[in-house]
């Protein structure tokens, strides 16, 4: 379909209400968005997740009476990349909803197995979770500068030592030494002299 054929497609969403078209030629589109960004995030996308975010973009879509689509404005880029643009941030706010303090992979948070037990994440227990990831993010907040970025980034954000070295424009190195100093703050802070008895 032409970018004519998709403009088409999309006023007669807005001003017809008729937007099965829309959504059959955006749906994949949509999915695939919501499918990659889980993945990258959380390290699993299931189908059951993808298909509800994606349910929400579509409703986000429609609801005030189209108001989404009818806000698009072609001057301002494509239609697919504004589409792509709000499934992301949606998708986004949606991991970041149901995971404390917007942390979107408990995966990254591996290091808390190496100290005192009452500081390591909990099944089922979200309200206790955000205090200790508050108090390990307030400690974090404490260390220079370069260690709490390198720390956030590889930690918070799931970067590879590489990436982290890419992105700061440092050797690997120099991120790994700084990743073991601020995990030696951390254990410091949190390991078993400090630990509420």
């Amino acid at each position: 379909m032409n970018s004519e054929e998709k403009h088409k497609v999309l006023r007669k969403c807005v001003q017809k209400n008729d937007c099965d078209a829309f959504f059959s030629e955006y749906g994949k589109l949509i999915a695939n968005v919501v499918r990659k960004v889980l993945q990258r995030k959380t390290g699993q996308a299931d189908p059951e997740t993808i298909e509800d975010i994606c349910h929400d973009v579509f409703v986000a879509f429609l609801e005030k009476d189209r108001k989404r689509l009818r806000d698009y404005d072609s001057d301002k880029g494509s239609l697919r990349n504004w589409i792509i643009l709000i499934t992301n941030r949606m998708t986004l706010n949606r991991i970041w909803k149901k995971e404390p303090l917007g942390v979107a992979n408990r995966n990254c948070l591996h290091f808390l197995d190496e100290f005192p037990e009452n500081y390591q994440l909990k099944a089922g227990s979200q309200a206790e979770n955000q205090t200790r990831i508050r108090e390990i993010l307030d400690a974090v907040n404490t260390f220079p500068q370069q260690e709490r970025l390198v720390f956030k980034l590889h930690f918070l954000n799931g970067l590879s030592d590489d990436k982290i070295a890419r992105r700061l424009g440092k050797k690997k190195s120099a991120i790994q030494t700084c990743k073991s100093r601020a995990r030696k703050r951390l254990k410091k802070s949190f390991g078993p002299d400090n630990e509420d008895t």
